[in-house]
C-alpha cells in the first residue's frame, strides 16, 4: 500500500508502474489460489481413500485398487502423490 500511495503522489507518470503493481499483487493471488486448490483436491482424495478403505474393511484393499476401478480424479490424485505424473512428465 505505501508503494501505491507514494506512486499516486508522483502523478500520472507512474501509471504504468502502478499497473504492474497491480499484476505482481494479482498472480501472486493466483498463485495461492493455485496451492490451496491442489491442497483441497488432495484432501478430498483423503476423505475419500478412508471413506472407500472403511467400506472395503482395510487401508490396504482401497490401495491395491487399479486405477480403472476408482474415480479418475481419485485416480490422478493418487498418481501424483505416488510421483508416477512428475516420472511421466519427465519422461516426455
Amino acid at each position: 500500500i505505501r508503494t501505491f500511495i507514494a506512486l499516486v503522489m508522483q502523478g500520472d507518470s507512474t501509471m504504468e508502474a502502478r499497473r504492474q503493481l497491480f499484476e505482481r499483487q494479482k498472480k501472486q493471488i493466483e498463485d495461492q489460489i493455485a496451492a490451496l486448490e491442489h491442497t483441497k483436491q488432495v484432501l478430498e482424495f483423503k476423505c475419500w481413500f478412508y471413506e472407500t478403505a472403511e467400506q472395503l474393511g482395510s487401508s490396504q484393499a482401497v490401495s491395491d485398487l487399479k486405477d480403472e476401478e476408482m474415480p479418475a480424479a481419485m485416480a490422478e490424485i493418487r498418481s501424483e502423490l505416488r510421483g508416477e505424473k512428475s516420472q511421466k512428465k519427465q519422461a516426455i
